[in-house]
């Protein structure tokens, strides 16, 4: 009774060892020509920052907002901008006036000018001629040289009010382009995955407010040994899988990197962590945006035609 015992105590031991070898066996062969990597989803992030200082008037987009390009994202107020702004158009209108009266002087200078001019040259000629005296003479030629003397004088306020002028109008140009960096705007469309800012926030020259990232173009960066990076060409197909998802994703290699390197510490590798690694770049097709840069995720890469996934 116990050799009986004893003999299907054995039966049943060599069954379980039976099914997990053929179980390892079809599971080896199931992903025989599928290498399996492991990484984080990965995009063109564009950090949108301010370019002035002030404070944060709007905030206009919130996390998981698509944008197109040119979208407003925020605008920040500054009472310095603005006042720099009102200055120079007030320096604008001041200049013009004085260009004003400066065109009107330098226009009665010139019409006087001249006719101190020809008197002077017609005492002259008269002087010359003992017509008339020494004293008269010399006081056309003052009134000459008063003329000419005052004509130089509006000439150069006339002068001075055009550089006022065109200085103000340097200042206005400056201070409108400083207030066109009040607004920030969406270089291109994308997704909004941070808002980084509240409205009533100061910021300063180069503070972020926000990131975008294209979710119709991302990809995920995995690591392949070295003994296995030949099997991989672009194009193979990949699928892409994620705890947050009960599906996959379907992705084509892109990229594969030309150098090895000493393995990272954000890589993956199935087995013992490899010393030399190669980047691979599994571009994703995500038409619903619900892959997001910094997820994890798993993926299966298909370097034999043939093979099941």
């Amino acid at each position: 009774m116990r050799r009986r015992r004893y003999l299907i105590a054995g039966v049943i031991a060599i069954a379980i060892v039976v099914t997990a070898v053929l179980f390892v066996s079809l599971k080896e062969k199931e992903k025989e020509g599928v290498l399996e990597a492991s990484g984080q989803v990965r995009g063109t992030e564009i950090t949108l920052s301010s370019r002035v200082s002030g404070r944060v008037s709007e905030m206009l987009v919130k996390e998981g907002q698509p944008v197109k390009a040119g979208d407003l994202v925020a605008k920040v107020s500054s009472d310095e901008i603005e006042a720099r702004f009102q200055q120079s158009l007030h320096r604008i209108h001041n200049a013009r006036a004085a260009i004003g009266r400066a065109r009107s002087e330098v226009t009665e200078a010139e019409s006087r000018f001249e006719l101190a001019k020809k008197d002077y040259e017609r005492y002259q000629e008269l002087f010359k001629k003992d017509i008339i005296s020494r004293k008269q003479f010399e006081e056309a030629e003052s009134g000459y040289r008063v003329a000419e003397a005052r004509l130089n004088s509006v000439r150069d306020a006339l002068e001075e009010a055009n550089a006022a002028k065109e200085l103000a109008e340097s200042s206005k140009i400056e201070a409108e382009a400083q207030l066109k960096e009040t607004s920030i705007y969406a270089p291109s469309g994308g997704t909004v995955i941070n808002r980084l800012v509240e409205a009533g926030e100061l910021v300063g020259p180069g503070t972020p407010v926000a990131v975008l990232v294209d979710l119709s173009d991302i990809y995920v960066r995995v690591f392949i040994r070295e003994t296995d990076v030949g099997k991989i060409r672009l194009g193979n197909p990949a699928r892409i899988y994620t705890d947050a998802f009960p599906d996959y994703f379907e992705g084509r290699i892109t990229e594969v990197s030309e150098k090895a390197q000493f393995t990272p510490r954000e890589a993956h590798v199935k087995e013992e962590r490899a010393k030399l690694v190669f980047g691979v770049k599994v571009g994703i097709e995500n038409p619903s945006g619900f892959l997001k840069p910094g997820m994890p995720v798993d993926a299966d890469i298909k370097w034999k035609e043939d093979a099941s996934w």
